[in-house]
């Protein structure tokens, strides 16, 4: 039996841990060589100009911002991230933002809980949407005391769309304009629509397993299953109601994050999926019940839609609804043909060149 162990331990076990050492090290290695080669492609090089990755301490709990842009006395960008609990720091790159960087300096934030700020103890307290918009306005005010400014631009992706216009509702003052990228609506009604809309791309394709797995799942509140909402996600993703340019647009996020030189290996994989998976988890009953129609009617600040035109993830039919129901000084609905929910991804170009035009037809800056 001795000899049996010693055989196991000797030709299994430490080859096999010899193999694990050599795996991770090359992992390791490689991801350090891609984030470099992406940090060199993405840095700003402008001796006005600002890059840099910060910690803050937000309403008590240890938040960070990517704050970038080629002159540091430009107006100001909040980039609010959607999910809840999904990153758009990665997106932080010159192939996305790379000319609103000359005009803007861009703030993204990981929010709490929320990949670089992701700590267990986050979900030990009480989460809601209110904390949120609450970290939003304390942010806001410690940006604008920092670059000596008054006011700055918010822009509110999906989930992140509550945060902000909340947040711009409770403090006009604070904020020059709202841009909408995926308004969230209502969900409830949304989910409806995105769910059909699955179905029906199933049938037209004949996708037996795909026909097979929304039935089990059933439609809108999916039984209640944060599984079943990953499910319909992701068909939704394979029949581009999600990104329309791309029929694996999770393999495009997931690219994004992996060579994103502020993230470790540990805030690209397990930080984000804990992250996203918890604060989902805190938020689906609360986020359900979200109904724009009911709770805002009315912004003091310019609104302007920038909408996938095939958006079913938040559907752009419910989002051209709501803008002509919404009352605000002046309000814009900007429709992106070949984008889903994802327009500042799918048409990097044009949402870039419009929030230039925003900015440089507006009274304020």
């Amino acid at each position: 039996m001795k000899r049996f162990f010693k055989i196991l331990f000797k030709y299994i076990i430490i080859p096999i841990f010899v193999l694990i050492i050599i795996g991770l090290i090359v992992i390791f290695t490689y991801h350090a060589y891609i984030t470099s080669e992406s940090e060199k492609i993405n840095k700003i090089v402008s001796p006005k100009g600002i890059d840099s990755i910060e910690k803050h301490s937000i309403n008590g709990i240890d938040q960070w911002i990517y704050i970038r842009g080629e002159n540091k006395s430009n107006p100001l960008l909040l980039f609010v991230h959607g999910g809840p609990g999904s990153p758009e720091m990665p997106l932080a790159k010159k192939k996305y933002q790379g000319v609103m960087e000359k005009h803007y300096v861009i703030i993204h934030w990981d929010q709490r809980g929320a990949g670089k700020s992701y700590s267990g103890k986050v979900f030990d307290s009480t989460l809601s949407v209110d904390t949120y918009v609450n970290d939003a306005i304390f942010l806001t005010k410690l940006l604008l005391k920092r670059f000596n400014k008054q006011k700055l631009y918010i822009l509110g992706h999906s989930w992140g769309s509550i945060v902000s216009i909340y947040a711009v509702q409770r403090h006009p003052e604070l904020f020059h304009a709202y841009y909408s990228v995926g308004q969230v609506v209502n969900i409830k009604e949304s989910e409806k629509i995105s769910y059909e809309y699955v179905v029906n791309k199933a049938k037209e394709s004949k996708n037996k397993k795909a026909i097979r797995e929304l039935n089990e799942i059933g439609p809108p509140p999916y039984k209640g299953s944060l599984k079943n909402i990953m499910i319909q996600r992701q068909w939704l993703g394979n029949f581009r109601g999600f990104m329309y340019k791309y029929s694996d647009p999770f393999q495009v996020l997931g690219d994004e994050f992996s060579t994103f030189s502020k993230y470790s290996l540990l805030d690209a994989t397990y930080r984000f999926f804990l992250g996203g998976y918890f604060t989902l988890t805190k938020l689906w009953k609360e986020m359900i019940t979200q109904d724009m129609f009911q709770r805002v009617s009315e912004l003091k600040v310019p609104v302007y839609f920038l909408t996938g035109k095939h958006d079913y993830t938040t559907a752009s039919s419910l989002i051209e609804k709501y803008y002509n129901y919404l009352k605000a000084p002046y309000k814009d609905l900007i429709w992106f043909e070949k984008s889903a929910h994802f327009p500042n991804i799918e048409e990097p170009v044009r949402f870039q060149k419009k929030l230039i035009e925003i900015l440089k037809n507006s009274p304020e800056k």
